[in-house]
Order: structure tokens, then sequence, then C-alpha cells
């Protein structure tokens, strides 16, 4: 097989035009590659310890084309300094745990030293990757930051509308309800709404401020639940005198009347 079939062979089933461009440019014979994974590799072996900083470079320049929703055609393109470029990936690569979901969603060698595609679903043929994965906001965040896209942009590409929380009657809201119908008297009405609402309305009750309420319900309705009984002797000396006192103001009264 000439070198001329290799190249349509690889070409033709997996590699990209920036992978062939990036490995002339390493000096790498790809031609020689059986498949695209040789083909990286000879890359990988090429750059050595590098080679993990300039995968990131190229997944963060993805983003960058994507949340811009541009077609830069090549990496050199974007408008940025290559030093900014590596800066970039290595501030990506200072997580450990962002270094990790990385190597995981380039673990297909077509994904790797290429520009990429996003959206909602992968799609390895045709070189997409989800935008819901952790290496992809990580990314994304890294680029706001650096003011290299606004919030706008990001909101447009990257972001999903946060979904409705559905209400969901507790033990608690039932017990607020009951007591809010059986106590008419109280003065401060109990509201049970939904998480939504809570988040909309300024006037709704706080954690602190419903267990402050709780107790005192809880000490009202126990005051409710007893009576009188004047079972003790300071009890009844008390009613005694405040008996004897209402009766001596009463007479106080009538002996000053003409």
């Amino acid at each position: 097989m000439t070198s001329t079939d290799n190249h349509q062979s690889v070409t033709a089933s997996d590699l990209s035009e920036h992978q062939i461009a990036f490995a002339n440019s390493l000096g790498v014979d790809w031609e020689s590659a059986a498949s695209v994974r040789d083909a990286v590799l000879q890359i990988e072996q090429n750059l050595g310890q590098k080679s993990l900083r300039e995968m990131a470079r190229w997944f963060l320049l993805s983003v960058l084309q994507h949340l811009h929703n541009a077609d830069w055609g090549d990496i050199d393109n974007s408008g940025l300094e290559n030093e900014l470029h590596y800066e970039l990936a290595d501030h990506f690569l200072s997580s450990d745990e962002y270094k990790q979901s990385l190597l995981t969603v380039l673990k297909d060698p077509r994904f790797r030293f290429t520009l990429l595609g996003f959206a909602k679903g992968r799609n390895p043929s045709r070189r997409v990757l989800s935008t819901s994965t952790k290496a992809y906001r990580q990314a994304r965040e890294i680029l706001l930051e650096n003011g290299l896209v606004d919030t706008s942009q990001v909101s447009r590409r990257g972001r999903r509308p946060a979904r409705k929380t559905k209400f969901e009657e507790t033990p608690i809201n039932r017990r607020a309800a009951r007591r809010s119908q059986l106590s008419p008297e109280l003065s401060v009405k109990i509201n049970v709404v939904s998480p939504t609402e809570k988040t909309s309305n300024s006037s709704a009750m706080s954690e602190e401020e419903f267990a402050e309420l709780e107790q005192a319900l809880d000490k009202s309705e126990m005051s409710e639940g007893q009576a009188w009984t004047y079972e003790t002797n300071e009890e009844r000396l008390s009613l005694f005198l405040g008996i004897l006192g209402g009766a001596c103001f009463c007479l106080l009264v009538l002996w000053m009347l003409p």
C-alpha cells in the first residue's frame, strides 16, 4: 500500500483536517498510521508531557468558537495570541477534577487536537460533544472570567432554562394550614406557599420566623387547653384578695358620691 493509499484510508475514516495540519506542524508521519488512534498516539508521543496541555488548548478554543457561534476553520483564526491559549489551558488543568473530566470527554481520539462542535447530544462521527459535561461548563466559566465571552452569549448558547419546582405538600405545610383555620383570632395569618412562591414573594416567612411562629402556636394551644382550678392556697388567696380589692374600690366610689 502506498503513502497516498494510507492518506486516503486514514482521512476518509477519522482524521480531521485540523489533526492532519497539526501533525504536519509537528513533523509527525501520520500517513504511516493505520487508524486515527495510531495517528493521534504519534502526536501525543511527539508532544510528550505537553500533550494534555495541547488537548486542553484545543478544547477551550472549541468552546469559545461555539459560544461565539463562529466557524474559524483554523485555530489561528480565533483572534487570540498563542500565549493566551496556553494560559487558559493551564488555568483549566489546575484542577484535577476538571482534568479528569477533560480526559473523559476526549477519550475518543477523534476529539483530540481538533476544533469541536457542541450540542445537547454527543456525535463522535461529526466530532460533536455535549454541552452538559463538567469539562464544557468549566471551560465556559474560564472564558467568562477572562472576558472572552459575555453573559448574553453564555445564556444563549450554554445554559439551560431553570426547571420549575413542583409544590410538594409536607407535614409542616399541612399543620400550618390546619392551625390557621383553628385559630382565626391570631393576628398573624399563616400562608402556605410553594417554594417557587417563596422566592418571588419578599413577604414570605423565613425558616427562623416560621420556627418562632410554631413555638408561639404551641404555647397558645397549651394555654387554651388549661382551665383555672384554684387548687392551691396561693391561688385561693390571690382570688380572695382580688375580690376584696374590687369590693373596697366600689365602696370608696359610693362614699365619694354626693
